[in-house]
């Protein structure tokens, strides 16, 4: 994307384009007021890394923004789903869900697709209840919207039309012709909110064929990603990892009781629900890559559910209900206090980077796994020879002296068999520097992650929930000892 020049084409479609251009416009109109500066040579913010600080935390507000509109969207759901108790109960949840706090802190898709969403789905429930066409109309874009904001958002189409069959069978006690004009409408206003948030998906079809392409394998592959190696069903792995961490499993246990319970009163509300939920997790659940966020849009939803199932128990005995309450409020509460803390120290990152400029000496040779240096410390290629490297033949012909590595780059290889078959020379590599004898652990940093008796420290937490506080190890070679 070249703005100077008017060219607005990212020539990356991996996501849609619209989130960009929501983040890009308040940075434009920031800039105007000189608080941020905007130039087109890379090399001034080599120069000044705080100009893209200023842009990322200006990008992060937006989406904590998102975050905090959706737990307003999840209460007007509850609320219009089942009453107004529960419309409460379930944005008390969501403020508190880790996976949710967490996420709405970082510049990513995922908050802001799971906020349109939600409010499409609201629009839905005002379909089922009046049939007017301006909900139609309002549902069919916001699930635009939704899908231009991210591609995985295409299944509202799901609750748009069960909302439409639901309101002619509620008001007519027959099936309805799902081309009658007002689904058309729906569509119509679907596909062009898209198409106008991402023009470039038209204008530049080759390259949005072919990302959009890569994108579908790589959920299917893998890619070149190890990390789910042997972890089983996608389905299963979801709940015991990506929602037993996400919500913590008092809250997640609430939220599979209160689905069952609503699902077995079959009220056309909670089949409302269930129309994106069920499709939605059977999708995630089936590829390969199983990252924590893809699950992020469920979030709202169980939240609901656990509110309507622990005021269903309320009703029957209320000592039991509040005591559920309790405890849900109590650890979710904690899980996630736990990660916040975490956020709120210094980076291990920023330790290591420290660290490192103070006690390895000046012109040494530090090999690091990959070039994007994402969880391990940036090192300051005036001073040091970095070296890229997974190879021990290379540590040795490039005299490495110091290696820095991190947990999410080796954890998968002294877990996982599979990973150890496939890519055996990764897992020599992790074997060399762990169990041998030719390099030391010289350093360790991680923050402690825990709150009152959560400790999760040296939990196996699932990927994206460990982007604040990745274990970064820092390897010496032995023989400096004798030089």
């Amino acid at each position: 994307m070249d703005i100077y020049n008017l060219d607005f084409n990212p020539h990356w479609f991996i996501y849609p384009t619209f989130y960009y251009y929501v983040v890009l416009v308040p940075l434009l109109l920031i800039a105007h007021l000189g608080v941020i500066s905007f130039e087109p040579d890379l090399i001034f913010y080599g120069l000044h890394p705080e100009e893209v600080g200023k842009a990322l935390l200006i990008g992060r507000s937006i989406t904590a923004v998102f975050g905090t509109l959706t737990g307003y969207i999840t209460y007007l759901i509850g609320k219009e789903a089942y009453d107004e108790n529960t419309g409460i109960l379930s944005a008390l949840f969501l403020a508190i869900a880790p996976l949710h706090v967490i996420h709405s802190h970082f510049l990513t898709t995922d908050v802001p697709v799971t906020f349109w969403i939600m409010t499409s789905v609201l629009f839905c429930f005002k379909i089922l209840d009046s049939g007017d066409m301006r909900w139609y109309i309002f549902a069919g874009a916001t699930g635009g919207l939704a899908i231009a904001t991210k591609y995985n958002a295409g299944l509202i189409v799901l609750p748009i039309l069960t909302a439409h069959i639901l309101n002619r069978w509620k008001t007519q006690g027959t099936l309805p012709n799902i081309f009658e004009k007002k689904i058309l409408f729906a569509v119509i206003l679907l596909i062009s909110a898209f198409l106008l948030t991402n023009l470039y998906a038209i204008l530049d079809f080759p390259e949005f064929k072919r990302d959009v392409i890569w994108t579908a394998r790589s959920l299917n592959v893998g890619g070149e990603v190890t990390e789910w190696l042997d972890t089983g069903s996608g389905w299963a792995f979801h709940i015991k990892s990506s929602l037993y961490y996400g919500l913590g499993a008092p809250l997640l246990l609430l939220g599979i009781f209160g689905a069952a319970v609503s699902l077995y009163r079959k009220t056309p509300r909670t089949l409302l629900l269930l129309s994106f939920f069920f499709p939605y997790y059977v999708l995630v659940g089936s590829w390969k890559v199983r990252y924590a966020r893809h699950i992020l849009p469920l979030i709202p939803f169980l939240t609901v559910f656990a509110a309507y199932g622990l005021l269903s128990l309320w009703h029957k005995t209320r000592k039991t209900g509040l005591l559920l309450l309790l405890i849900a409020l109590g650890y979710t509460g904690a899980l996630t206090l736990s990660y916040i803390q975490t956020m709120a120290s210094p980076d291990p990152r920023d330790q290591a980077r420290i660290w490192i400029d103070d006690n390895i000496p000046e012109n040494s040779t530090i090999g690091a796994p990959y070039s994007t240096q994402f969880f391990t410390p940036p090192i300051d290629t005036g001073r040091y020879n970095l070296i890229f490297t997974r190879s021990i033949s290379e540590l040795t012909e490039k005299d490495v002296e110091y290696y820095i590595i991190d947990d999410l780059d080796y954890r998968v290889y002294m877990r996982s068999r599979k990973a150890r078959e496939l890519y055996p020379s990764e897992a020599e590599f992790i074997d060399y520097l762990f169990n041998g004898t030719d390099y030391k652990v010289v350093k360790t940093f991680q923050n402690k992650q825990s709150f009152l008796f959560i400790n999760l420290t040296d939990t196996y937490l699932p990927h994206n929930m460990k982007y604040a506080n990745p274990k970064i190890v820092i390897f010496e070679r032995t023989d400096r000892d004798e030089i």
